[in-house]
């Protein structure tokens, strides 16, 4: 994380190194099953099968909350998208999440948007405020192209974009 190692050992103990391997920070969770993490570009979220903790670069909490099956990407300005159950976790200057519904699949980031799929071809690009935008793609080739501004479908022989 920047110019910072940062481990996590089984028993959640989450340690920050300098480049001298001093430690700049320590932290403490409990956890359940495996545990991931990922990189922003003000921190570090940690998750796990039962919730995400947000840490800043200091290694401050930011926030917690549950999650369930949890899939998670980064977009290009650092926002993070986590899928979990019905609801996609919105993770940036004010997180929040929005009901998406459990046949919805985080399918990647577009930009700074995220890009979910159900079955039935319905698409959702998300943006950091949180309001979906619908489109019908049933025929197209995922994954796709996430561009700054949205995705480019392949749809047989034709390219589509869908821009926010």
């Amino acid at each position: 994380m920047c110019d910072t190692l940062v481990t996590d050992t089984k028993e959640g103990v989450v340690t920050a190194r300098g480049a001298d391997g001093a430690i700049r920070w320590t932290w403490k969770r409990p956890t359940s099953g495996a545990t991931y993490g990922v990189v922003t570009r003000d921190g570090v979220l940690f998750y796990d099968d039962d919730h995400a903790h947000w840490l800043d670069l200091a290694g401050n909490l930011r926030h917690t909350f549950e999650v369930e099956s949890a899939a998670v990407r980064v977009a290009r300005d650092g926002t993070i998208y986590v899928k979990t159950l019905a609801e996609l976790w919105i993770v940036g200057d004010d997180p929040r999440s929005i009901v998406v519904g459990t046949d919805a699949a985080l399918e990647m980031t577009c930009g700074d948007c995220a890009l979910l799929r159900r079955p039935d071809g319905t698409c959702l690009l998300v943006g950091k405020s949180g309001h979906p935008v619908a489109f019908t793609a049933r025929d197209a080739s995922l994954p796709v192209t996430g561009t700054r501004g949205g995705p480019w479908l392949v749809e047989g022989d034709r390219i589509r974009g869908i821009f926010a």
